[in-house]
């Protein structure tokens, strides 16, 4: 039996092609995977950034300034 797998047309695709066509889809996923992951990342840091460590110190700092303004 043949290892290569049929084309669209039912033809067999060369290997060659294969390497072509797997090295692409490897990349694709790998650039996707890596920019979900990045996306995830400075959304956290910047969210941090914004409320401090924990979103309770920032409120804890902001407290006096709700009483005394």
């Amino acid at each position: 039996m043949d290892e290569r797998v049929a084309g669209a047309g039912g033809q067999p695709v060369p290997d060659s092609q294969m390497v072509i066509i797997v090295t692409v889809v490897s990349v694709l996923l790998f650039l996707f995977v890596t920019s979900v992951l990045l996306c995830f990342v400075f959304s956290q840091h910047w969210r941090q950034r914004r409320t401090g460590t924990y979103g309770v110190r920032a409120a804890w700092r902001r407290l006096p300034q709700a009483f005394w303004a």
